[in-house]
């Protein structure tokens, strides 16, 4: 019978200390800020990456390999050498 009133008598919830939860909700805003400007970043990339496509006039399909090579056919269409 002990069992079943400590069951009953459980907390609906464990509440943090206030400076833990103080610290807590400082570091989801700081990563909610992070998250942002991470995704401005990576969509000025994009913005930047189909400007450049633009300007060389890159064939659809091609992908940016990395900024020392530049675009590149998918695979299977390499330029077959002369």
């Amino acid at each position: 019978m002990d069992g079943v009133d400590k069951k009953a008598a459980a907390p609906a919830a464990i509440g943090l200390p206030r400076r833990t939860r103080e610290i807590l909700e400082s570091k989801l805003r700081e990563q909610a800020t992070l998250q942002a400007l991470l995704q401005q970043q990576g969509q000025a990339i994009n913005e930047l990456i189909e400007a450049a496509r633009e300007m060389l006039d890159v064939p659809a399909g091609w992908e940016l390999a990395n900024t020392g090579v530049g675009f590149v056919a998918p695979a299977g269409n390499e330029p077959v050498p002369e």
